[in-house]
């Protein structure tokens, strides 16, 4: 799959055409599934295509660490990343009455054990982080989206850029 490296960048399914996503109007229809999955917790939704946001800007500040139960995490603070999430999240919210838990400073986005290893520290990164659907919480009906980090770049010495993809 070949990687965008714009202010916000949709990558429909691998069998769907890429679309930028240039201003908040072209993400103006993000249409959700039926319900996943319910349980005594809540309900997981699924969106209709996966909503892949790249950044652009450098991410440097972030680190990861393992939270409740050793889920490895990553946790960083990307203004360009942040924004593009809450663009999402303000179209979801609009359209499928959704309410998401208010943002914190800082993002934070489950890895798997090979990412955890792989991510260099104290690096200038380029993130792809995959939207795929929505949790809401049964007993308070607040949602979260469900997201994960399908891809990064990072710079080393000189300009080469590497590449991991995690699909």
């Amino acid at each position: 799959m070949e990687m965008l490296f714009s202010p916000l960048t949709v990558l429909s399914l691998p069998f769907l055409a890429i679309k930028k996503v240039t201003e908040k109007a072209d993400l103006a229809k993000l249409n959700i599934d039926k319900p996943k999955t319910q349980n005594r917790c809540g309900t997981v939704l699924s969106l209709s295509e996966r909503v892949d946001l790249s950044t652009t800007e450098h991410v440097v500040d972030y680190h990861t660490h393992l939270g409740d139960n050793n889920k490895m995490v990553l946790c960083l603070a990307s203004p360009q990343l942040q924004n593009a999430i809450n663009t999402v999240k303000a179209t979801l919210a609009s359209e499928n009455g959704l309410t998401f838990k208010p943002e914190k400073g800082r993002l934070y986005i489950n890895l798997t054990e090979e990412q955890f290893h792989v991510i260099p520290m104290k690096q200038k990164l380029q993130l792809t982080v995959s939207i795929y659907g929505v949790f809401t919480q049964g007993h308070d009906n607040l949602s979260y989206l469900q997201m994960k980090l399908t891809a990064f770049s990072h710079e080393q010495q000189g300009n080469k850029h590497d590449i991991h993809d995690n699909e």
